[in-house]
C-alpha cells in the first residue's frame, strides 16, 4: 500500500555545523518552488520573519525559512557555496540564486519585493485574477480554495504556536476533535480565514456548494490536519451548514467527499457519528458499497472504545480483517522485509498496528472472543515486520488470562496476490491491480453473486463432444468475467481493501504477450481446442443466457484436486471419481446441480428451489423505499446497464446493427427511464464509484440509449463549463457526442476556459479522438503540445533508471507516442522523433524491434 505524504513545511531549522547539512540547505535552496529565506541565528529572529511573511501583502507566496549559526566555518561554507557576506543577517534565494538580503530584521516589504524582483510565481494572485474574469468557474475556485487552506493552516499554527504533527509516524490524521483550548481572536482569524470563509459561505448561499465543497475537503486528504477548528469564524459556518449536508448524505451515503466534508463539520459541533448514522438507510450489502463508509469507520471505532463497546468495535472492524489481511501481505510480506525506506517503514506499521490491528485485536481479547484474537496473533506473528507487535500482543492476552494455542492454523489464512502497479503513470494514473488467489470457498464468495462449480474429474474429458447444443455464441460483454481470478482494483491512496466486486475485475492478457509470440512464431494451424477448455466456455456463456444475468452466477471449473475442490468435496461428501456441479452462494453454501453437465433449464430449477431473490428485484425495492436516494438510483442503473450489456450482443438486430423496437424497450427501457429521470442529479456530483460502472459500450447499438444520450448532453456540456477539468464529466461527454451531430471535440474544447496551470484538461482518454481531428486539419504543433508533456514524463523515468517497460504498451504506442512522432516529422523535427524510438526500444517497450524500426516509416 502506498501512504503519501505532503512535504507541509512552515519552517525549519537546520545547522550548518557539516558537509551534508551545507549539501542539504543547498538543495533546498536550488530546488525549494517557492524560495528559500537563510537567516543567522542571532541577527534575525524567527517569530518576527514569520511575522513578516504572514502579512497579507504576501499572501499566495510561500517561502522556506532555514538558519544557521554564524561561526567563523559555518560563514566561510556559507560564503563559498551561498555568496553569503559576514554583514548578512539574511538572504532570499529563489531557483539557487540570491536576490535580496539584509542586515537588520527583514520587512514584508522587503520580502514582496524580493518575490516580485525574482519572478516568484503566485498561486493565488493568479487564481484571483482568473475567476475576476471567470467568475463562475468551480475549478477555478475549489484550487484558490485549497491553496487559501494551506496557507491559513500555517497561520494559524503559527499564530497559536502549535506545534507541527509529525506526518510521517501518523500519516493518516485524527478522527476526533482536537481539544482545542484557544482560539483565534478577531482580528487574526479575520486576517487568517475571512477569505476561505467567504468563499465557502458563498458556495452554500449561491446553491452550488454540492458541486465544489466535498471536493474540497476530500482532496485535502486526512493527512492534512485541519486548524480550521481554531478559526471561530469557520466552526460558525460548520454550525450552520451541518443540516445541509446530513441532507445530502441522506441522499448520496456513499459519497467519499461527503463524508469529508461532515467528518471536519462533526468536529465542529460536537456531532457524534452514532447519533447520525442510523439516520441513513445502507445500501444494500449486493450493491458492494462497504457500509459503514471506511473515512467514518476509525471514528465510529474510537467511539465504541470509549464506551468500552467492544462488540460494536468487532462488529464493524472484523468484516475488514481479510482485506486488511491483503493490505498486510504487500507492507509487510511473510517472508521478509518490505522495500521501503526506514522512516516510511515506520509510519506505515505504525499506523496498520495502531488504527487497524489493535483496536480489533483489543476488543477480541475483552469479549473474549478468542477464535478471531489467535487468528490476529498467528497472522502478525508470521510477519517480521510486527515481531515487536506480536511480543506486545502475547502480552495482553496474558492479562486476560488467555494463551494461544500451539501449532494453530487460522480458519481462512491470508489470500495471496500478484500486483501490477501503475504509480504516477501519466496515462494509467496511481492504481495497484492485484490479482487473487482464492485459496478456500469463502474466498469466492461476495455479496449477491453465486459461483456455477463444475469439478471435471477427467484430465483428458471428452464433454466437449457431448456439450449441448443451446450454448450460445461466445460472450463479447465487456462486463462478462472471462477468467477464473478475480482481479481486484486497489486504489493506491486508499485503505488497500479489496472492493469485492468480481465482475468488474476481468483483466485481458496483455497484447505484450500475445505479440511476442506471434512475432517468435510462425504462423500455424490453430491447435484443437481442447475439450477442458470446451467445458469453460460453455459454462461462461451458459450464465448469460436468459434471467440468469440478474443472478449474477461466476462460474468456475476445477479439477478434483483443486484445493477448492479438496475442500467441497471433504465437506459435503462427494465423489473424488464424479462430474460434479452445484452452485454456491455468498455464505459458503453449496447448492447440488447433478452430475451431469448442466443446461440452462438445469440451472433455473436449482434456483427455483434456493428461492433467492435477484440483484434486481433487491435494488428495485431499495429505489422504492427510498425515493430520493441518490445512490439508490445509480445501484440499480448499474445493474441495469451490467444486465443490458451481457444482453446487447445475442438479441436481435436490425439491418442497420441497431437493436429491434421490441428489444431495445425490453433491455434498455427502464434503464433509460430512470436515467432521465434522475440524471440531472448525478451530475452534480457523479459520485465515484458509480463512474467506474457507468460504461454503455453498446449505446452504438440503441436508439433509446442515442435518445437518452442527445436528450442529456446539453446538461453535460453546462457542466463541463464550469467544471472543465472535471475526468467525470468528460466521461459522459465522450460516451454521447459520438451519437450526436456537430460535436467536435476540437470545437467545444475552445468554447471551455481551462484554469491555467491545471491538468486534466482534456483528460488523456480523450486524447486519441482528439489526435484524429488534428491530424485531418494537419494541425501537428497542436498534436506535439498535446502529447509531448506525456512523453517527457516517460523519459524522466526512464532517465532516473525506473523499470518502464511493463508501462510502454502496444496502446500508450500506437494511440500517443506514435502520433508523436509523425507530429515531430512532420514539423521538421525528426531527430525527436528517432531519440523518442531510441529510448523505447532501450526501454523494452511493446514491439520494441518495431519501434526501433520505426524511423523508416518517418523519412525526412
Amino acid at each position: 500500500m502506498l501512504i503519501t505524504v505532503p512535504a507541509l513545511i512552515a519552517a525549519a531549522s537546520l545547522n550548518l555545523s557539516g558537509q551534508d547539512s551545507l549539501d542539504r540547505v543547498v538543495s533546498q535552496i536550488n530546488n525549494n518552488p517557492g524560495g528559500v529565506i537563510l537567516y543567522i541565528k542571532g541577527k534575525a529572529d524567527l517569530s518576527k520573519i514569520n511575522t513578516a511573511v504572514d502579512d497579507k501583502r504576501l499572501l499566495g507566496w510561500n517561502p522556506l525559512i532555514l538558519d544557521f549559526d554564524g561561526t567563523p566555518d559555518n560563514l566561510v561554507r556559507a560564503n563559498l557555496e551561498l555568496s553569503w557576506d559576514d554583514s548578512f543577517a539574511w538572504a532570499f534565494y529563489y531557483k539557487g540564486g540570491m536576490v535580496a538580503s539584509g542586515i537588520g530584521q527583514p520587512t514584508a516589504a522587503e520580502i514582496k519585493a524580493a518575490f516580485e524582483r525574482a519572478g516568484v510565481p503566485n498561486r493565488i494572485v493568479s487564481l484571483k485574477s482568473f475567476l475576476a474574469f471567470n467568475p463562475n468557474n468551480l475549478d477555478a475556485r475549489l484550487a484558490l480554495m485549497g491553496e487559501l487552506f494551506r496557507r491559513a493552516n500555517q497561520k494559524t499554527a503559527r499564530a497559536l504556536n502549535i506545534a507541527s504533527k509529525d506526518l510521517m509516524s501518523n500519516p493518516l490524521g485524527t478522527t476526533i476533535p482536537p481539544d482545542i483550548k484557544e482560539k483565534l481572536t478577531v482580528d487574526a482569524d479575520e486576517n487568517i480565514w475571512g477569505e476561505l470563509a467567504s468563499l465557502i459561505s458563498n458556495s452554500f448561499n449561491s446553491g452550488e456548494w454540492l458541486s465544489i465543497l466535498p471536493d474540497y475537503y476530500f482532496s485535502r486528504g486526512r493527512s492534512q490536519e485541519s486548524m480550521a477548528l481554531y478559526s471561530p469564524i469557520m466552526t460558525a459556518i460548520y454550525k450552520k451548514n451541518i443540516s445541509r449536508v446530513e441532507d445530502e448524505l441522506k441522499r448520496r451515503p456513499v459519497d467519499f467527499g461527503l463524508w469529508s466534508m461532515w467528518l471536519e463539520y462533526a468536529k465542529a459541533t460536537n456531532r457524534r457519528i452514532m447519533d447520525f448514522l442510523p439516520q441513513i438507510a445502507p445500501p444494500p450489502k449486493e450493491s458492494n458499497h462497504k457500509w459503514p463508509p471506511f473515512q467514518v469507520t476509525d471514528w465510529m471505532t474510537k467511539e465504541a472504545r470509549a464506551t468500552n463497546n467492544w462488540s460494536m468495535v468487532i462488529e464493524y472492524m472484523w468484516p475488514n480483517w481479510r482485506g486488511l489481511q491483503l493490505s498486510l501481505s504487500l507492507f509487510a510480506p511473510v517472508s521478509g522485509q518490505p522495500a521501503s525506506s526506514s522512516r516510511l517503514l515506520s509510519a506505515q506499521k505504525d499506523y496498520f498496528w495502531k488504527e487497524q490491528i489493535l483496536p480489533l485485536f483489543e476488543a477480541c481479547l475483552h469479549n473474549k472472543d478468542f477464535d478471531k484474537a489467535n487468528e490476529i496473533y498467528f497472522d502478525i506473528s508470521s510477519r517480521p515486520v510486527f515481531e515487536r507487535e506480536a511480543k506486545l500482543a502475547f502480552e495482553m492476552a496474558k492479562t486476560h488470562k488467555h494463551t494461544f494455542p500451539a501449532g494453530f492454523q487460522p480458519e481462512a489464512p491470508a489470500l495471496e496476490g500478484e500486483i501490477q502497479s501503475f504509480l504516477g503513470d501519466p496515462i494509467a494514473g496511481n492504481t495497484l491491480t492485484i490479482n487473487l488467489k482464492p485459496n478456500r470457498l469463502k474466498d469466492m464468495c461476495y455479496s449477491g453473486y453465486l459461483n456455477l462449480l463444475v469439478i471435471d474429474p477427467s484430465a483428458n474429458n471428452h464433454f466437449g463432444d457431448n456439450l449441448p447444443q443451446a450454448s450460445p455464441t461466445e460472450n463479447k460483454s465487456p462486463e462478462a468475467n472471462t477468467t477464473e481470478t478475480n482481479h481486484l482494483a486497489v486504489s493506491a491512496s486508499g485503505t488497500g481493501a479489496p472492493e469485492n466486486n468480481p465482475r468488474e475485475t476481468a483483466q485481458p492478457e496483455s497484447s505484450q504477450t500475445q505479440y511476442n509470440q506471434s512475432e517468435t512464431q510462425p504462423e500455424a494451424a490453430p491447435p484443437p481446442v481442447d475439450p477442458s477448455e470446451l467445458l469453460k466456455q460453455h459454462t461462461r456463456s451458459l450464465v448469460l443466457q436468459g434471467k440468469l444475468p440478474e443472478y449474477s452466477i461466476i462460474s468456475a471449473v476445477m479439477a478434483p484436486n483443486d484445493p477448492i475442490a479438496r475442500e467441497l468435496i471433504d465437506r459435503e461428501g462427494l465423489s473424488y471419481n464424479m462430474f460434479t456441479w452445484g452452485l454456491l452462494d455468498e455464505d459458503a453454501k453449496y447448492y447440488h446441480g447433478g452430475n451431469s453437465i448442466p443446461t440452462f433449464d438445469d440451472i433455473m430449477s436449482l434456483l427455483s428451489s434456493m428461492n433467492i431473490r435477484t440483484r434486481l428485484e433487491i435494488f428495485r425495492e431499495f429505489v422504492k423505499n427510498n425515493p430520493e436516494s441518490v445512490t439508490a438510483k445509480t445501484i440499480l442503473l448499474d445493474e441495469l446497464a451490467h444486465i443490458g450489456n451481457i444482453r446487447t450482443p445475442v438479441a436481435e438486430m436490425g439491418a442497420d446493427n441497431l437493436l429491434t423496437a421490441p428489444a431495445d424497450l425490453e433491455i434498455w427501457g427502464e434503464f433509460v427511464n430512470l436515467a432521465n429521470a434522475s440524471f440531472s442529479q448525478i451530475i452534480l456530483r457523479p459520485e465515484i464509484t458509480f463512474m467506474v460502472k457507468f460504461k454503455l459500450p453498446f449505446i452504438k447499438n440503441s436508439r433509446l440509449l442515442q435518445q437518452f444520450a442527445a436528450r442529456n448532453i446539453t446538461l453535460v456540456e453546462n457542466a463541463l463549463s464550469q467544471q472543465p477539468h472535471s475526468k467525470n464529466l468528460w466521461e459522459f461527454w465522450g460516451m454521447f457526442s459520438p451519437y450526436l451531430p456537430n460535436r467536435s471535440l476540437p470545437l467545444f474544447m475552445s468554447s471551455l476556459t481551462p484554469v491555467p496551470g491545471l491538468t486534466g484538461f482534456p483528460p488523456a482518454f480523450l486524447y486519441p479522438g482528439l489526435i484524429k481531428s488534428y491530424q485531418s486539419m494537419d494541425a501537428w504543433t497542436e498534436i506535439i503540445k498535446l502529447l509531448a508533456p506525456i512523453w517527457e514524463a516517460y523519459q524522466k523515468m526512464a532517465d532516473e533508471g525506473e523499470d518502464i517497460k511493463h508501462r510502454l504498451t502496444s496502446e500508450l504506442w500506437d494511440q500517443y507516442i506514435q502520433p508523436l512522432c509523425e507530429a515531430y516529422d512532420k514539423t521538421g523535427q525528426t531527430q525527436k522523433a528517432e531519440k523518442i524510438q531510441s529510448t523505447w526500444f532501450q526501454a523494452g517497450g511493446w514491439r520494441a524491434a518495431y519501434a526501433h524500426r520505426a524511423v523508416q516509416l518517418f523519412p525526412s
